[in-house]
């Protein structure tokens, strides 16, 4: 993958991880975080590639943002039951 002289390594963008990632439940991304090395090896094996320091920091960027965003959303549902349990 060449831009403009610029080899773009598809392992070190967010959307590569976000798409692989999203596909995992809550319980799962909080396993995959808690066991960050195991998760990485696995991911070596998986794509028979190196999990070098950049791949790593933006797979863990993504997975941590990936968690925030399912707990959010969790809390407003389970916010919104609580409501609704009054009217």
């Amino acid at each position: 993958m060449d831009s403009n002289g610029i080899f773009q390594d598809p392992y070190c963008k967010r959307d590569f991880w976000e798409n692989k990632l999203s596909e995992k439940s809550h319980a799962e991304l909080i396993k995959c975080l808690t066991d960050f090395e195991k998760f990485s090896v696995a991911v070596e094996n998986d794509f028979r590639i190196v999990m070098s320091a950049s791949r790593a920091k933006v797979c863990l960027e993504v997975l941590e943002n990936l968690i925030r965003q399912r707990t959010s959303e969790t809390k407003n549902v389970n916010q919104g039951d609580l409501f609704d349990r009054f009217d």
